[in-house]
């Protein structure tokens, strides 16, 4: 009987979250396209039908992973509000996000402790640092507002402020999963921001 294209999408989803698990628990070298089919319940000639083979997968899985994240960063440069309000939230919103989102958790943790050299993605890293950079663009226009309005000190060092903001969240996340998740991502958030934000803003 042929598959419907529906379910040809839900066989390729059960097979990148399947891989994203054997990635996750051994390492792109150490893992197999035996077990990633196992895993899913399909033979191999099946994931075949989908994919090229593992490496494939990994791309895909990182490729997602990251679109999910970046589509996190604009939900949070979208919303409205004063100018503390909006970088607040850039500090907030992303954090709740990695800690609800398994995919963008999966990704995280393969690219910051189980990258391996034989793994090749010289243009992902290339667009992890564009993408980077305009973050940090997007962030100065806010602090420009901000200063323009006086809300925020005409002083700062405002690529530096930009890259803190982005550091803090790095290393909370990174902290997070160095610690096993002992603690909430989410509930961390505020009291960063609180911490980040009294440097920048003016006294009423």
């Amino acid at each position: 009987m042929k598959r419907t294209k529906e379910e040809a999408l839900i066989t390729r989803e059960q097979v990148l979250q399947a891989s994203l698990r054997v990635f996750r628990r051994k390492g792109y070298a150490a893992t197999t396209l035996e077990e990633i089919a196992q895993e899913a319940g399909f033979t191999r000639g099946a994931i075949y039908s989908h994919f090229e083979g593992k490496g494939q997968l990994y791309q895909l899985l990182i490729q997602q992973g990251f679109l999910r994240l970046n589509e996190a960063f604009e939900e949070a440069f979208d919303v409205e509000g004063s100018v503390e309000e909006r970088l607040r939230n850039l500090l907030i919103r992303p954090l709740a996000f990695v800690e609800e989102d398994v995919l963008a958790q999966g990704v995280i943790e393969l690219t910051l402790f189980k990258s391996e050299v034989s793994v090749s993605f010289v243009s992902y890293q290339a667009g992890k640092q564009q993408g980077t950079q305009a973050l940090v663009a997007r962030i100065i226009q806010i602090l420009d507002e901000g200063i323009v309005q006086g809300e925020i000190r005409a002083e700062i060092d405002k690529q530096g402020v930009a890259l803190a903001l982005l550091a803090t969240l790095n290393g909370a996340i990174l902290i997070w999963f160095q610690s096993e998740k002992a603690f909430s991502l989410k509930g961390l958030a505020p009291t960063l921001a609180d911490t980040l934000l009294n440097g920048l803003m003016l006294s009423e």
